[in-house]
């Protein structure tokens, strides 16, 4: 586009400064025209800055005559003056003739294509210009671009059709803007234009080009960038019209961090050969052609070699080239060529290969797309260089997950965090922690580990060769290496349970190619992490010594407690400790210890502790003169509930509550989280001291308060004498109970009494009679409904030298099985033999983790909410169930009910 360069050139070198000046001379120093005053006033600045400028003038009268028209030769005078045009040759016009005043400038904008004849032998020079022939030559001398809807004008459909893009475009960029007669808006595209209106659209049409700055420097960055330095800001690149002899130029842009810098992307250049830049058809700097950089190392960004998708989202993937020092990252081309290895279907999923181009990082991105993709392999390299090669792999299908049960990221030392793993039902899974791949064993995280699951050691093959004592998956650079095993369930769910001290660990799940049936493999498998593996990563966990979780410890009943007799007359007094997080979540599964010192406990020798189900504690230890006993672990609700005892009268004892996360493990140490409870002081039982109580417990848990029986329980109602803390506590006579019973229900209630049986019809009232015999602590009957019912039962006691109250308890009976609420998932089952780390409950509504407490043995199990489901919990059990052994049963409390199930060897649960 040479006839453009003109116009540059005009307003770079006189028309800025002829604009300049009109602004600061004042109008009534322009004595240069006559009739100045007679110039409209919307024209008067226009005019004024082409006259200082030289451009135009008035006639030999010294008059501009404004409202005159603008004929041809004028207007080819006006255009050769303002953009400094010269003739080239001779015109053949017979109506131009030498000599004539304009015949030199209808010969220069003849040359420069801005103006035609009107046929090939006629100029027509004093025929007037239209306004629609003016908009034609100023659109095509100064290259204007853009387009505006001429609809707004009431005279559009005059509009000639051969000056319809040439209106367009004058209008978009202001240069024709139309007038206003009787609240219409007209263009007059036909009408001859005036010359003090031509002065201002030419006026406008200037102040749209923008003056280039100098250029200061020119220099290749690499084989196929140019930077070119200006002294100014550049504003506008697309006016400016660079070209490198023998060599293209395939886009100019203003550079985003430099706005005086001006890159040029060329076609590939020869090294060290001399290109030449001219901007506007002048010279502006030379540089040498830089050889092509050829990357020395290519990798995925983030590591990111293993990508999880759906079928028909777009996957982008990246790729970081390494240049040798001193050399540009930038525009290196690098190729993708991604492929698939689903049966080698490329009809359905086809082989592409696709270029980026890499950014001022180095880093090259390429985006594509799948509708029926299984496994893509990814390469990416440079591109001629495929010698030096990265491949990831994009994964389409049956995606695994990790998400957050315990949300804390931040724990106490020897807390648990809680992921579930999603998948692919009954598949196996694999779990290593990042902090522990591919690094020496010194900088190795070994004081975190995985609860639950098997962690195996690995040979050098990475086969499985044995189970790791460790607990922790790692893969050291030294060779050694080891992997958690996580089997999903019938759901393809777990739960990983994470642990540690002073640790901070990310675990990484991960699927080993032909472990998908579910069952362990131990073959020649290579169960090593693989980076291209399909895999998720899971949040950071610390483990720390910063307190981050909250401990209280409230001591119940009176702190004047009885002695302990034996071990069902314990006597003592209960606490309650409750862990929560900072979040005042219930922290599940935390390990609590108590402490006891001599200066605050005496008589320590015959101290003793009993759990909530009323079993010592047995795990005593002594470091110098502290006592200390552990084996007691936070319930769903994170309680943990002790009775501190002592059979020697005039003892007492403080109990101090700590989580072991201190810097000196075993002890307690003013690092641990801990709280000193109220003290507790021991003495003979009084006939005062008696009070009693009646509990209503299933035949097949005794300990268990039930008030909501099932067809197939048969409810126990046991009336106790107890002493001041509600301990049971025999009396040295014997003590009569009178059991009233009234059935407030609709179906007939069996009782048994001293194995006596008879029946309470609905609306009935039976009184039965039983016997505390002396030295011994309650007395016993047994109720079973035969349908839906309800019963008040009502025990009062008579005994010599004690002063007992009435005490009574309202339960209900239901029909149907007892297990209706919830379902139990079955398990996986090998060689006749289930085991189950975690079991699946789905409740018939939304079921909160506080109200649901799972206990195998003594041990209460950790549970979890799904994520996703407000029906279903799973229980984590710290020592796995296995169908045919002592370790085969758990009990749920729920609802005011206790089932008990017993795993059979085909992984179904059973009630029992």
């Amino acid at each position: 586009m040479a006839k453009q360069n003109k116009g540059r050139k005009f307003f770079a070198a006189s028309a800025t400064a002829a604009l300049v000046a009109s602004a600061i001379v004042p109008v009534a120093s322009a004595a240069q025209v006559n009739d100045y005053n007679k110039i409209s006033d919307y024209a008067k600045e226009a005019v004024q800055s082409l006259v200082d400028a030289g451009v135009i003038q008035g006639d030999t009268n010294g008059n501009f005559n404004p409202l005159n028209t603008v004929t041809r030769a004028q207007a080819a005078e006006i255009f050769t003056k303002a953009l400094e045009l010269e003739a080239d040759g001779d015109v053949n016009f017979k109506d131009v003739k030498k000599g004539a005043w304009y015949y030199n400038s209808i010969a220069a904008v003849v040359a420069n294509g801005i103006f035609e004849g009107v046929s090939a032998n006629e100029f027509a020079p004093n025929k007037s210009l239209t306004r629609s022939e003016a908009a034609k030559i100023l659109v095509e001398a100064f290259g204007l671009e853009g387009s505006a809807d001429l609809g707004q004008f009431a005279d559009a459909s005059s509009v000639k059709p051969w000056a319809k893009s040439y209106l367009e475009t004058a209008v978009a960029n202001g240069v024709i803007q139309g007038s206003a007669t009787n609240g219409k808006t007209s263009l007059n595209p036909n009408a001859s234009i005036t010359r003090q209106d031509f002065a201002l659209v030419f006026a406008r049409t200037l102040e749209l080009v923008e003056t280039p700055a100098e250029a200061t420097t020119v220099k290749a960055i690499n084989n196929t960038t140019v930077e070119v330095t200006f002294e100014d800001e550049v504003e506008n690149v697309k006016a400016l019209d660079f070209k490198i002899d023998g060599l293209e130029i395939k886009n100019a842009a203003v550079k985003q961090t430099n706005k005086k810098v001006v890159v040029l992307t060329t076609a590939a250049q020869t090294a060290d050969k001399e290109y030449v830049v001219s901007l506007d058809g002048e010279e502006i700097g030379k540089f040498k052609g830089v050889a092509a950089v050829i990357p020395t190392a290519i990798t995925f960004v983030d590591n990111t070699y293993s990508i999880q998708a759906t079928n028909g989202s777009q996957v982008t993937v990246k790729a970081q080239v390494t240049v040798p020092d001193g050399q540009s990252k930038k525009d290196i081309p690098v190729t993708f060529n991604v492929y698939t290895n689903k049966n080698n279907d490329t009809a359905i999923n086809p082989q592409i290969i696709g270029e980026a181009v890499t950014d001022e990082n180095g880093v090259a991105t390429y985006t594509y797309t799948r509708y029926n993709g299984d496994v893509d392999f990814v390469d990416a390299y440079a591109t001629g260089a495929a010698a030096k090669k990265a491949t990831a792999k994009v994964y389409w299908t049956s995606p695994i997950a990790i998400s957050d049960v315990t949300k804390e990221t931040t724990l106490a030392n020897n807390a648990k965090k809680v992921y579930q793993i999603t998948g692919k039902k009954n598949t196996t899974v694999y779990v290593a922690f990042e902090e522990n791949l591919n690094v020496t064993p010194d900088k190795g995280v070994t004081t975190a580990k995985v609860e639950g699951f098997t962690t195996w050691n690995l040979d050098s093959n990475g086969n499985k060769s044995g189970i790791s004592p460790t607990g922790y998956p790692y893969e050291f650079t030294t060779g050694g290496k080891a992997v958690t095993e996580v089997l999903l369930d019938a759901n393809g769910k777990a739960n990983l349970v994470v642990t540690g001290t002073n640790a901070a660990v990310t675990p990484v799940v991960y699927e080993v190619t032909g472990a998908y049936a579910g069952t362990p493999i131990t073959s020649t498998t290579d169960f090593s992490y693989d980076k291209t593996a399909k895999q998720v990563k899971g949040s950071k966990v610390t483990f720390q010594q910063t307190q981050i979780l909250g401990l209280t410890l409230v001591a119940e009943g009176k702190a004047n407690a009885a002695t302990r007799f034996d071990d069902t007359q314990i006597g003592g007094r209960d606490y309650v400790a409750t862990v929560k997080t900072a979040a005042g979540v219930a922290a599940v599964g935390t390990p609590v210890k108590l402490a006891f010192n001599d200066k605050t406990t005496n008589n320590l020798s015959t101290l003793k502790i009993y759990d909530a189900d009323g079993k010592e504690v047995t795990n005593r230890t002594t470091s110098g003169d502290v006592v200390y006993f552990e084996g007691l672990t936070t319930n769903s609700k994170g309680e943990v509930k002790f009775t501190v005892t002592n059979s020697a009268a005039n003892a007492y004892a403080t109990p101090t509550v700590f989580i072991d996360n201190g810097t000196k493990p075993g002890t307690l140490d003013a690092a641990d989280l801990q709280q000193v409870g109220e003290i507790t002081y021991f003495s003979n039982v009084l006939p005062s001291d008696y009070t009693s109580k009646l509990v209503s417990t299933t035949t097949a848990d005794t300990t268990e308060v039930v008030t909501a029986f099932g067809a197939n329980d048969v409810a126990r109602f046991a009336y106790q004498l107890s002493d001041q803390n509600g301990k049971p506590r025999a009396y040295s006579q014997p003590t009569t109970v009178s059991f009233q019973i009234t059935n407030t229900g609709a179906s007939a209630l069996t009782v048994t009494v001293n194995g006596q049986v008879s029946t309470v019809s609905p609306g009935g009232v039976e009184t039965y009679s039983a016997t505390i015999a002396a030295n011994k602590t309650e007395a016993e009957i047994f109720v079973k409904g035969t349908g839906t019912t309800s019963a008040t039962v009502i025990a009062t006691p008579s005994t010599t030298g004690l002063a007992l109250g009435q005490v009574s308890t309202n339960v209900t009976f239901a029909s149907g099985a007892t297990t209706t609420a919830f379902t139990v998932d079955k398990v996986k089952s090998t060689n006749g033999v289930a085991t189950a780390d975690v079991v699946t409950f789905t409740f018939n509504e939304n079921v909160n983790v506080g109200n649901v407490t799972v206990i195998a043995g003594s041990t209460v199990a950790a549970i979890q909410a799904d994520a996703t489901n407000a029906k279903v919990l799973r229980a984590t059990f710290v020592n796995p169930l296995v169908s045919g052994t002592a370790n085969n049963q758990f009990k749920v409390s729920y609802a005011g009910k206790v089932y008990t199930f017993e795993l059979q060897a085909d992984g179904t649960f059973k009630q029992i």
